[in-house]
């Protein structure tokens, strides 16, 4: 981080910084675009010395500046803004100012690009930033900041060719049974190169890879024996791992396609998660036995096989952030998992809320997903509702019109499909008593109900989203929207 080194002989004190700094962030927001800074000094009769007083040029429909909203000119020598002084107020300013300012001269363009200013914009509008370089030679944080925002800036506006390009990807001769990124969703934004590669596998018995933007199929595995019906990637290994419906697990290099490993449950696997222990990544298979089996990665060797749900069937697993504990649980008891001691019984699940919420027509359309730690997406047929953990609710919307099929939630916006072949794209706003609301945007269409049913999942990730649509014929397809950076 940079550093603003205090000189002794400095004629200006914090306060006085401070005051400037709000003033140049002020001049900027008047309703005229700033033409110009120089550094010189006007004589009442016109005359223009140099000097290092600051001096303003405004376009002619700018509001006109009282000369008793400037400090009066005087012909005695000013102090010169050094660099760390002109950092100093230059940290007040948004990205757009600060591309202003850097336009002025070479002093305050030299200023203007610290990388110190650009990772404080960065890091205060992003948790992560995966920045490729950190050299301060090329200044990545503010390509990474320019990049970023105006993708941002495409997947909120959603206009079609102006801010994405749509692709239909065909290939699979049956239903897709599983949709993952296969690439990692944090961006190298500095690069101005961004790829989305997306895995599909199917009931033809085929796992294939796609690459949005470059709009081909890249490679696609050998038809297997039975159908596959379980997909799962790691991105950070380019690692694609599938299940058919015979319990057969197996490990495919993301790169070509290849086949690692094989590991067969001899039972259909209900469900697929990784968590990583000690820099180990290990793979869990949830079974319609209730048997969850822990596998290594990439080789499949078995580490533990024991019943978690006796007599049902794992429906779901959910690993913990801390990578520290795996939850089990089943569609077909509502019996709550418990540890029994010679002293008590004590149960292993905690309730952290409850409220009642109105449903007409109650079936098993029903989605729901958390955001944070206080924020819960609830989705009933044509209907999303926006709940905080202690019941309150905060919106509804009916924006598609026919039943919500998937949800893709991040952390800047929602994503859901449908059966009336639409996506419709939602942004996470603030609002003024901290709670989080979404703002719907617009619907990406996917194509014509001729062919097609509708959507049947989503996902997204920063530059991209992609949806599965169930064809009329069988063959599904892929709908990849590819947000221009």
């Amino acid at each position: 981080m940079h550093e603003i080194r205090r000189n002794p002989s400095m004629q200006f004190s914090s306060d006085e910084l401070s005051t400037f700094a709000v003033t140049v962030r002020s001049l900027f927001l008047t309703r005229a675009a700033l033409l110009s800074w120089t550094q010189t000094k006007r004589c009442h009769s016109g005359r223009e010395e140099p000097g290092s007083r600051l001096s303003l040029a405004v376009c002619q429909e700018a509001a006109p500046v009282r000369s008793g909203d400037l400090p009066a000119m005087e012909s005695d020598p000013e102090p010169v803004l050094t660099r760390d002084c002109l950092i100093y107020i230059f940290s007040y300013l948004e990205a757009d100012d600060l591309r202003r300012v850097s336009q002025v001269n070479e002093a305050w363009n030299d200023a203007a690009e610290t990388p110190w200013l650009w990772r404080r914009l960065c890091l205060e509008r992003w948790i992560f930033c995966n920045i490729s370089n950190v050299d301060s030679e090329i200044n990545s944080w503010k390509k990474y900041y320019l990049h970023r925002s105006k993708t941002e800036q495409h997947m909120a506006s959603g206009r079609s060719t102006a801010d994405y390009n749509c692709t239909t990807f065909r290939g699979h001769s049956d239903s897709i049974t599983g949709l993952q990124y296969l690439s990692n969703p944090d961006h190298q934004f500095d690069t101005g190169i961004c790829k989305s590669l997306v895995c599909t596998a199917s009931r033809d018995g085929t796992l294939r890879a796609w690459s949005v933007q470059e709009g081909k199929q890249l490679w696609s595995t050998p038809v297997q024996e039975e159908p596959l019906v379980k997909l799962i990637t790691v991105p950070e290994k380019d690692l694609a791992i599938t299940a058919d419906s015979k319990g057969k697990i197996k490990v495919w290099n993301g790169q070509t396609g290849e086949e690692l490993a094989a590991y067969d449950t001899s039972c259909t696997v209900g469900h697929l998660v990784t968590c990583k222990v000690d820099n180990q990544l290990y793979l869990t298979a949830g079974t319609r036995r209730g048997a969850l089996i822990t596998l290594t990665i990439p080789n499949l060797s078995q580490i533990s096989h024991l019943s978690a749900v006796k007599d049902y069937q794992v429906d779901f697993l959910l690993v913990s952030p801390n990578q520290q504990w795996i939850v089990a649980g089943t569609e077909e008891s509502n019996d709550i998992p418990a540890k029994k001691t010679k002293q008590k019984l004590e149960i292993q699940a905690k309730q952290v809320g409850n409220f009642s919420c109105k449903i007409t027509g109650w079936n098993n359309n029903i989605l729901v997903e958390g955001h944070g730690i206080n924020t819960i997406i609830l989705v009933h047929n044509t209907e999303l509702k926006l709940f905080s953990i202690d019941g309150t609710h905060h919106a509804s919307f009916r924006d598609h019109k026919e039943t919500i099929t998937g949800i893709s939630v991040d952390p800047f916006r929602v994503v859901t499909a449908s059966m009336d072949l639409s996506l419709r794209v939602y942004t996470w706003k603030r609002q003024a008593n901290q709670c989080l609301n979404l703002e719907s945007n617009y619907h990406l269409l996917g194509g014509s109900h001729l062919r097609s049913r509708g959507f049947k999942s989503v996902l997204c990730d920063y530059v991209s989203i992609v949806g599965a649509v169930q064809s009329k014929d069988g063959k599904d397809v892929l709908k990849a929207y590819n947000f221009n950076l």
